[in-house]
């Protein structure tokens, strides 16, 4: 068979005869297609078709049929002479699958960003839409596109590793255009425009809503490094690591990245006639600007909503002890003080509360309750009494002193009176022909 026409550029055509093929190679020289004679055999779909001996020879010397670069890459990473590593190759391999794979046109919407890799630079850049991006063969697409972070009303986030900014709030690059990173901090962000996350930054905490304190409630809050906080009246706080303060309610509250949430705390009622017992957790001032020490316990008397500070616990809530006529209460001092009745106590004295005193009593954190229900003694007509260590007119005991009580007539045993005999007892009546001897 003969070609007389000359086909440039055609790698090969295999025409079908009845008992042989013929391939059409390219030739340099002529510029002419030159028929090789292959086996005769049917080649079946996806088996290799052998290569002849004289293919093999053309392939060495004819330059048009040369070695491709795919095949020299695969004859490089095979030779084991070759000073290439082969984590080189297969990294290099890998960059090129993936930016074939990847489309050469990114479409970005408004709120979408995406970043891309220059692996001349090695430098990550962030592109923000709308945008319609043509990428080049040295630049890959790491991340994206995505959605841009958008904070509604009321709302915040916290970012972690976030771009440095200058004073205008423009975000700093170095000279090779790579945005500078604060390693290790955190950023709360509120609302705003959407903005993208650059390279190295991550949405630790998608957009939550702000907490709202309520009334008669209040967050402690504790520093946990050196800051300045802006005060209300328009100056300057300095808080130090360790630091607690009481954020009260109703208002709206915006976390800091210096600045924990450790408890929520809810004012408790104070009934009227009820008090509440405090302890202090270490020195402080209290409500009414009494220094208190730590450790130091004292009641709260008024009634109403009380909120504790953010050094105070409430241990618990103390009931009132109710007097009668026929009821009294014997108390005791633990330390010296001044009662609610203005009294001076010093400690380890006692005294009665009868219902001359109050109807109802508190019992204070500097005192205790000896006898809660301390009855009265009454005596009638014919019945008297000896009561050994009496109370004088003027508060003091006379110990060792009987006194002779007749009725009709009612007392309390005051601390340390007794009865002799433990008991009262009845008179004596003497007929007109009776009489006593006494000694």
């Amino acid at each position: 068979t003969k070609y007389s026409t000359p086909v440039l550029g055609v790698v090969g055509v295999v025409e079908r005869f009845s008992e042989e093929a013929i391939l059409l190679t390219p030739c340099a020289e002529k510029r002419e297609l030159r028929p090789i004679i292959t086996s005769s055999e049917p080649q079946r779909i996806g088996q290799r078709k052998p290569t002849s001996t004289r293919t093999h020879r053309r392939r060495a010397t004819d330059p048009l049929c040369a070695p491709r670069a795919h095949d020299r890459r695969q004859q490089k990473h095979r030779d084991p002479g070759s000073s290439t590593p082969e984590s080189t190759l297969r990294e290099t391999s890998t960059t090129a699958t993936m930016s074939d794979m990847q489309p050469a046109i990114i479409r970005l919407n408004p709120t979408q960003y995406c970043h891309i890799l220059d692996n001349n630079t090695n430098v990550t850049r962030v592109v923000i839409g709308p945008k319609t991006i043509a990428r080049q063969d040295h630049e890959l697409k790491v991340h994206g596109p995505d959605e841009m972070v958008l904070i509604p009303p009321r709302h915040y986030c916290i970012v972690k590793n976030p771009v440095k900014r200058d004073a205008d709030g423009k975000v700093t690059l170095d000279d090779k255009l790579q945005v500078h990173l604060l390693y290790g901090e955190e950023e709360i962000r509120t609302e705003g425009a959407p903005f993208p996350l650059y390279p190295g930054e991550v949405l630790k905490l998608g957009p939550t809503a702000l907490s709202i304190v309520p009334p008669q409630s209040a967050l402690r809050l504790g520093a946990i490094r050196d800051f300045v906080q802006p005060g209300s009246d328009g100056g300057h706080i300095k808080r130090a690591a360790g630091d607690e303060w009481l954020f009260v309610g109703p208002a709206t509250y915006t976390p800091r990245v210096e600045v924990s949430i450790l408890d929520t705390i809810r004012a408790t009622i104070v009934k009227p006639g009820t008090a509440l017992r405090i302890r202090a957790r270490q020195h402080m001032k209290d409500s009414s600007g009494t220094e208190r020490q730590a450790g130091e316990e004292w009641l709260m008397r008024n009634a109403g909503a009380y909120l504790p500070g953010c050094y105070e616990i409430i241990e618990e809530t103390v009931f009132p002890l109710v007097l009668t006529e026929r009821r009294a209460i014997h108390m005791r001092a633990v330390r010296t003080f001044t009662d609610e009745y203005g009294v001076h106590r010093r400690a380890g004295e006692e005294w009665l509360l009868t219902i001359a005193e109050c109807e109802t009593h508190i019992q204070d954190v500097h005192e205790e309750v000896v006898n809660a229900d301390l009855g009265i003694c009454a005596l009638t007509r014919s019945q008297y009494c000896i009561v050994r260590n009496p109370w004088d007119e003027s508060g003091k005991q006379q110990m060792g002193r009987l006194e002779l009580r007749r009725g009709e007539m009612q007392f309390f045993l005051k601390p340390g009176e007794e009865l002799v005999g433990g008991k009262t007892k009845d008179v004596i009546v003497l007929a007109p022909d009776e009489a006593l001897l006494l000694k």
